[in-house]
């Protein structure tokens, strides 16, 4: 049992960021209240400062494309293995102790109360349990304090990152960073959208689809990316 008056915590994966796979356009001007100068110290991608809202179909697209200057210190492109890894050693820095390699299998209730959380035969005791499992968070609906998430509240996400040599990326995409917002045959009729941004040596590319609808129109989640990559709007950005 520990009971050390420290601040404890504890990662599934090998180290921070190996089991967070995905990424995104991350708008960070509240970062920058905990880590001044977050965008240039932080393990981020790319600054974006040019928007891309892309209306398309099968065979043309319709794009807003918005670049602006004023864009820069908004938002940024991370990869979170990259991102995640860098701020569990600033909270180590600042003094909480990481436990990488530990699986938590339940939160250790008593009398009512959550005080701290079980991981194999190991019981860590804890004032305040912060439980960062993912949107569904098991940990909270077996405890009975949350409530199994209805399908039409979730969505799967599927992407492909994609490596890209700098000239290429700065002949497609110019600038900074490029985000990318795509909506119709991107999804083939599902209720989400697909996406495309640049990261420093890569453009990471897919779609997000909502849970209820994708079942209910039969299709699969991974069959509507590969068709989205290979759409005529889409396929000549990735070569």
């Amino acid at each position: 049992v520990i009971t050390h008056k420290i601040a404890h915590m504890i990662e599934r994966g090998m180290e921070p960021g190996t089991k967070n796979l995905s990424g995104g356009v991350f708008y960070c001007r509240v970062m920058e209240q905990v880590f001044p100068d977050f965008i240039n110290v932080a393990l981020v991608e790319r600054q974006i400062t040019r928007n891309v809202l892309s209306f398309l179909n099968k065979d043309s697209h319709v794009n807003i494309d918005y670049a602006d200057a004023r864009l820069e210190g908004n938002s940024v492109s991370v990869l979170r293995a990259k991102l995640d890894l860098w701020l569990s050693e600033q909270a180590e820095e600042a003094g909480v102790m990481v436990m990488p390699g530990v699986r938590v299998d339940k939160l250790l209730i008593e009398n009512d109360q959550i005080c701290g959380v079980v991981a194999g035969e190991d019981t860590v005791r804890s004032h305040i349990v912060i439980a960062a499992d993912g949107v569904i968070s098991f940990l909270a609906q077996e405890a009975g304090i949350r409530a199994k998430e209805p399908m039409k509240h979730l969505a799967v996400g599927v992407k492909s990152v994609i490596s890209l040599p700098e000239a290429a990326m700065q002949e497609r995409f110019g600038g900074k960073g490029t985000a990318y917002a795509v909506v119709g045959e991107a999804t083939q009729g599902v209720a989400g959208g697909g996406f495309l941004y640049t990261n420093a040596d890569s453009v990471s590319v897919g779609v997000v689809l909502r849970l209820d609808d994708l079942a209910a129109k039969g299709l699969v989640a991974s069959q509507i990316h590969d068709q989205f990559l290979a759409n005529t709007a889409i396929a000549p950005l990735l070569e």
